[in-house]
């Protein structure tokens, strides 16, 4: 771990292109507007919402996706936005 974080911290370019030499894909962080967007184009709201942010924080890790509170500051005026509470409210 320790050799993986130091290759990153002082190689990340030369890192990231031998991944993608390899084929290995590598998980860009979604922007609040993207995330946002997808959302909204699935029709994705409540639970179903908490699924899906669970499935992409555990395969692409924690930062992949923004926070709740970041989207909902996005959507405001402009969509019914769930929270991770189990309810959905419109902002």
């Amino acid at each position: 771990m320790r050799v993986a974080n130091h290759l990153i911290q002082f190689y990340k370019d030369s890192v990231l292109a031998a991944l993608k030499k390899q084929g290995m894909a590598i998980a860009q962080q979604m922007s609040t507007t993207q995330y946002v967007a997808m959302l909204s184009a699935l029709e994705i709201s409540g639970e179903k919402e908490q699924v899906l942010a669970k499935y992409l924080c555990h395969y692409l890790g924690k930062s992949f996706t923004p926070s709740w509170k970041q989207a909902s500051m996005l959507a405001e005026g402009r969509a019914t936005y769930s929270i991770r509470e189990q309810h959905a409210v419109t902002v």
